[in-house]
């Protein structure tokens, strides 16, 4: 299930927030917690990618057979700098890996996988 992803990228988030010097065991503003959600996913993008490249697996809309279960097909987005894949997590592509509604935990591993080579 999703609970082997969740804790990984948890573990990603608390050590962004200690690498900043947050103090973890007090409430910590949404926008810290954000910063830290995008640090640790695009670390493990990176990494995945080998420190080259990280490709971002997105939904889309058009002609082709559905993919998910609301009709979207999948495209990759590829970043060639960890700035690039920053700025795409962090700006346009932060609703689609965090909607309560969407598929951001798949969306993700299809992206680790992705960046790291099949």
């Amino acid at each position: 299930g999703p609970c082997g992803v969740i804790a990984a990228v948890n573990a990603f988030v608390v050590k962004a927030l200690l690498d900043k010097g947050v103090e973890v065991s007090k409430k910590v503003k949404d926008a810290v917690r954000k910063d830290a959600l995008v640090e640790a996913l695009c670390t493990i993008l990176w990494t995945a990618g080998g420190g080259r490249t990280a490709t971002l697996i997105v939904p889309t809309t058009g002609a082709g057979p559905a993919v998910l279960s609301n009709g979207e097909r999948l495209r990759p987005v590829v970043f060639g700098s960890m700035e690039e894949l920053a700025e795409g997590i962090g700006g346009q592509y932060n609703e689609l890996l965090t909607r309560r509604d969407g598929f951001g935990i798949a969306l993700f591993m299809y992206s680790v996988l992705m960046s790291r080579g099949l």
